[in-house]
């Protein structure tokens, strides 16, 4: 048994019509509101982590605790056309935060909204924010300079991470951030190699106090997300903001976006209709748990062990579980419609 969680994006779109219902209205010309609302279902099933890991390597999924998404623009799409109704920016995105599930948050309101019929959506964000549960591991905690608190390693603790799916200040696309300090908005790099050499002995890189680091070699290069070219684009275009937009339309980046049911807005009935957003982010991070962790560490089943690769003599040593791949939730949008 794993946790299950299911948040629930719901637009609930009301339409006031500027006639009768005898007067014709053309489409797009039906004067009304959109109201964004979120809401989150939270089904808990088992807790993680209860069992010390295996001796084999083994695939793995968790699912995270909190879940927030920072929106850039979000748009219902019809044959004729897009309609955006989010528009934010990548300097000031709306940041939907799922973790309460007692209180409904209004995210956003227009005047009017267009007749026709919606068969799908797409959407641009900048990053995913995610609490995990995470045992961080290193060949010697002496060695941080950026974050010195050795209390944090090889106990098991949830932290939030940030999967940033755009270009923004210092962070690049596929950059996979940590808050070390719960609540303090201070985020870290994970260095993917150390060595025992000046510069390079540190597992977590302040972004405040550093640029980001250059790539290449794996030492000058951090932990980050799933590689998949035709998502991303190069590597070179990393650092420069560029939209990467999901939706039912894109078939790369191993999405499961889909629409159930296409829906359609009456060009003159006065009605409540309400169209749902499910966001599944059950098992949305994916790796592979390590059977032979370096002597005298232990690595934890159903936890993100995160630590360094460590070139250490002609064998290098693995202080974290390998092959880190945070996937996209799971969306699905379905409509129904009130009476009048």
């Amino acid at each position: 048994m794993k946790f299950k969680l299911l948040l629930n994006l719901l637009l609930v779109i009301l339409f006031i019509g500027c006639g009768s219902k005898s007067d014709p209205v053309s489409p797009g010309e039906e004067d009304g509101s959109i109201v964004f609302t979120a809401t989150k279902v939270n089904s808990l099933s088992a807790p993680v982590g209860s069992a010390p890991q295996k001796s084999a390597s083994i695939q793995t999924d968790v699912t995270p605790s909190t879940y927030s998404l920072a929106i850039v623009n979000y748009w219902l799409s019809t044959a004729t056309g897009d309609v955006n109704v989010v528009s934010a920016s990548i300097s000031s995105p709306l940041v939907i935060d799922f973790h309460d599930t007692a209180s409904v948050t209004t995210l956003h309101a227009a005047a009017t909204f267009p007749a026709g019929t919606y068969t799908g959506y797409k959407m641009e964000f900048l990053y995913i924010e995610m609490t995990l549960p995470v045992v961080f591991h290193t060949p010697d905690a002496t060695w941080e300079t950026d974050y010195t608190d050795p209390s944090i390693f090889n106990t098991q603790v949830n932290r939030k991470f940030r999967l940033y799916f755009n270009a923004t200040a210092k962070y690049w696309k596929r950059d996979f951030v940590v808050e070390p300090v719960p609540g303090s908005d201070d985020w870290y790099w994970m260095r993917r190699v150390v060595m025992d050499s000046t510069g390079y002995r540190n597992f977590f890189i302040s972004v405040a106090s550093n640029s980001h680091p250059p790539g290449g070699p794996p030492f000058e290069s951090t932990i980050d997300l799933f590689s998949d070219l035709a998502f991303w684009g190069p590597e070179s275009g990393y650092a420069t903001p560029s939209p990467i937009i999901v939706g039912t339309h894109s078939t790369v980046g191993g999405l499961d976006c889909r629409m159930d049911n296409s829906f359609t807005i009456p060009t003159k009935l006065a009605s409540l209709f309400t169209v749902n957003l499910e966001v599944d982010i059950s098992n949305t991070m994916n790796f592979h748990e390590t059977g032979t962790p370096p002597t005298g560490v232990i690595f934890t089943a159903n936890v993100l062990d995160l630590g360094p690769g460590y070139e250490n003599g002609p064998t290098p040593e693995m202080y974290g579980d390998e092959g880190l791949h945070p996937f996209m939730p799971i969306f699905n949008m379905t409509a129904s419609i009130s009476s009048p």
